[in-house]
C-alpha cells in the first residue's frame, strides 16, 4: 500500500499539469521546491516532522517560493493536509519517471573510468537508442575506481562490461568447470 502512495499521486500530478499544459513548470517548480528543502537537515526534519502544523509549513512554502504556480502550491498544500510530505521525494522522483515515459525518453548512466571520446559516447547512446526504442538523456560519470571497460544504468537494469566484471565472470566459469 505503502509504496503505491507516490505512484497514485504522480500520476495525478502528471495528469492534471498535462491537462493545463504546466508539464515542465510543474517539474521545475516542484524540483526547486525539493532541493530547498533538502538543502539543510534543520529544514528536512522541520519540513517532514508532525508537530509542525501544515499551516506554518505552507508559510515557509508561500515565503520561499511567493511566484510559485497554483498547481503546485495546492499540490503541496494537499500532501501537507493528507500527511503525506515525507512522500514528496518519491512522488517527484515517479513523476520525472512518467514524464520521461510520455515523452519516449530513459534515463541512461554512463560510468567510465577515464573520459572517452564523444564518436565512443556518440556509439555507445545509439546502441542503447535502438535497444530501448526511446530516446536517451545521457548523464556519464566518471569513476576511477572502474579498473576497465564501462557499466551503464538504463532505467533498473544494468550492462556491466567492466573488467572487474569479466574477471568475476571467468573465475565463475573456470570453478564450475572443475
Amino acid at each position: 500500500m505503502m509504496t503505491q502512495i507516490p505512484q497514485r499521486y504522480a500520476k495525478a500530478l502528471l495528469s492534471i499539469a498535462k491537462e493545463k499544459e504546466q508539464l515542465y513548470l510543474i517539474k521545475e517548480e516542484l524540483g526547486k521546491i525539493k532541493e530547498v528543502i533538502y538543502s539543510s537537515p534543520f529544514i528536512i526534519r522541520a519540513f517532514f516532522s508532525p508537530h509542525i502544523p501544515r499551516e506554518e509549513k505552507m508559510a515557509f512554502i508561500d515565503n520561499l517560493f511567493p511566484a510559485i504556480s497554483s498547481l503546485s502550491r495546492r499540490f503541496i498544500e494537499l500532501l501537507l493536509i493528507k500527511r503525506r510530505e515525507t512522500f514528496l521525494p518519491l512522488i517527484l522522483d515517479k513523476f520525472n519517471e512518467l514524464l520521461l515515459l510520455e515523452e519516449n525518453k530513459i534515463d541512461m548512466e554512463l560510468f567510465t573510468p577515464l573520459p572517452i571520446s564523444d564518436k565512443l559516447i556518440a556509439k555507445i547512446k545509439q546502441k542503447f537508442q535502438s535497444k530501448f526504442n526511446k530516446e536517451i538523456i545521457l548523464k556519464i560519470i566518471e569513476e576511477p575506481a572502474l579498473i576497465g571497460g564501462i557499466r551503464v544504468r538504463v532505467g533498473n537494469e544494468l550492462f556491466d562490461g567492466s573488467v572487474e566484471y569479466q574477471l568475476k565472470f571467468l573465475k565463475e566459469r573456470m570453478i564450475k568447470s572443475l
